[in-house]
């Protein structure tokens, strides 16, 4: 039966309403979905937030030697006491090189000084990578240096192991002022002489089961230097090893790239001297500025 003409006006009228209520809605949605705030940084930004450089590692010493054998050398026979000697002046221009380069940073010390080291490095590192921005070196500025050695935990000493301490200190008092200290409160020099078992559990070397001995130099920002050397006394080259790493602790943080040197990374056989260039880079730390910024 067809319908009345106010039953379809009706529905029409419905179907109206229906629509323009979809669009209100619709248009309400959408004004909610375009004035929502930003959404929280989540755990991908803050990945992206640059991390802690990590400290240096401590100068390790390794027991593994290079393939190539060294040659022997003599004790150095150099006076106590570094002597510059005077510039001469040029005695004629020289003429400029288009293939010369310049510094990456001014020498603090003079090319007297700096002949027969390895301060410059062996292109693995220099000692001018150590200057601080005033030119001043993270050396001992209050001397004498004072020294404390003994044993950790239950590690037993022998007479050889206190000879080889004695001679270690008169090597270094060659060139800077030490003295051997009883109260451990009182040393800028902790040596910690360790059995293999409480090396490898405490010593702060890296490649710990390779290492014989280490040094970690600690330099505060108002110039104190403190250190702390941990060594195996089981080593077989231990008086050798200890003057190494006390001479690290003195401030020299480079190797040297001569395998005859008592400074070489790895250990040769050597005995426990230094060469002319130990003794020479030695002196130039301790001629150069010593960084104490409050007049330490």
């Amino acid at each position: 039966m067809p319908e009345s003409r106010p039953a379809r006006l009706a529905l029409v009228g419905v179907l109206v309403t229906g629509m323009l209520v979809a669009l209100v809605a619709g248009g309400a949605l959408l004004f909610r979905l375009a004035t929502r705030p930003p959404a929280k940084p989540g755990l991908a930004t803050l990945a992206a937030l640059p991390s802690i450089t990590p400290p240096k590692p401590a100068l390790a010493l390794q027991a593994s030697a290079p393939p190539a054998t060294p040659t022997p050398m003599t004790r150095a026979t150099l006076p106590p006491t570094w002597t510059i000697t005077p510039t001469r002046e040029p005695s004629a221009t020289p003429t400029p090189s288009a293939t010369s380069l310049a510094a990456t940073r001014p020498p603090t010390l003079s090319p007297e000084q700096l002949a027969q080291t390895y301060w410059e490095g062996d292109g693995s590192g220099s000692m001018w990578d150590y200057q601080f921005d005033d030119g001043s070196y993270m050396r001992f500025s209050v001397l004498p240096v004072n020294i404390w050695v003994g044993p950790y935990g239950g590690t037993t000493l022998t007479q050889a192991h206190e000879t080889a301490i004695q001679e270690a200190l008169a090597q270094v008092a060659q060139v800077v002022p030490v003295q051997r200290v009883t109260n451990r409160g009182f040393a800028h020099l902790t040596i910690w002489l360790m059995n293999d078992t409480e090396f490898e559990r405490n010593a702060r070397c890296s490649d710990i089961h390779l290492a014989v001995g280490c040094a970690m130099p600690i330099f505060t920002d108002v110039g104190i230097l403190l250190n702390t050397i941990w060594l195996r006394v089981t080593d077989q080259h231990f008086a050798t090893t200890l003057l190494h790493e006390v001479t690290h602790g003195l401030g020299v943080l480079v190797h040297s790239p001569h395998s005859t040197d008592l400074m070489y990374a790895y250990q040769t056989g050597q005995p426990p001297r230094y060469t002319a260039r130990d003794l020479n880079t030695l002196r130039a730390l301790y001629s150069a500025p010593a960084f104490a910024p409050r007049g330490n």
